[in-house]
């Protein structure tokens, strides 16, 4: 019975092509071909066609961003974008987790945060959505990490409209006074925030500003994939 339970909940078959895998729901070729971020901004994550490792964008150069860095180890293109709105809108949440052992697979460096906190969804569209994608892949990330996930510390205020499709500048108006700290006299020096898809950037940096005002003094920001620019 277990072992039936933990294949409806983590198929023992790749989800992109069909092949059987041990794994969490990707067999090596597939996982061989995901479009790795390999060429990027070493501050916001911004795939770039050259570069080095030490690259900083004119973005960043010209307004540094209120957070430390963003590790994101993937391109958002396919398949992975239709693996995350496979796990956002038809509820395969055994997706959460592949993401998260994806991710972890290729972090290079050791993790000091004291907490990850997963951008909040408005109260409606969690609702409505049924859970969090972040939250779930944030508690997988704990999982591998032995990072604790903070799940309240931060509320979302407004429910933003989709932002598909929007300019930069749009973006970051429908965003501006979105969250609120709601985490008392909880105080951390040190955190990561985790969001599946990093677009602009207009709302991890709308999250950190509101940390930073809490008197934290590094995040670091997580995502599954960054976009490039239009």
């Amino acid at each position: 019975m277990l072992s039936k339970t933990m294949d409806c909940l983590y198929p023992p078959h790749c989800c992109l092509c069909g092949a059987a895998t041990t794994g969490a729901g990707l067999c090596r070729a597939c996982a061989a071909d995901l479009p790795v971020n390999k060429q990027s901004c070493k501050v916001c994550a911004l795939p770039m066609e050259t570069g080095s490792g030490d690259y900083i964008c004119s973005d960043c150069l010209q307004k540094p961003p209120p957070f430390h860095k963003i590790f994101s180890p993937f391109v958002y293109a396919q398949p992975l974008e239709w693996m995350i709105r496979q796990l956002k809108f038809n509820h395969q949440l055994y997706i959460a987790r592949l993401l998260a052992e994806l991710m972890w697979q290729h972090k290079k460096y050791p993790e000091s945060a004291e907490c990850i906190i997963p951008v909040p969804l408005h109260p409606r569209r969690l609702k409505r959505r049924g859970f969090n994608q972040s939250m779930e892949i944030a508690r997988e990330l704990s999982r591998l990490s032995s990072v604790p996930v903070d799940n309240a510390c931060c509320q979302r205020l407004v429910d933003t409209p989709s932002q598909t499709g929007k300019t930069a500048s749009l973006r970051r108006r429908n965003i501006r006074g979105a969250f609120r700290y709601n985490g008392g006299h909880k105080k951390y020096r040190h955190v990561i925030v985790l969001d599946d898809v990093i677009t602009t950037g207009s709302t991890v940096e709308a999250l950190a500003e509101i940390l930073v005002q809490q008197g934290v003094e590094r995040i670091d920001v997580w995502s599954v994939a960054r976009a490039g620019r239009d």
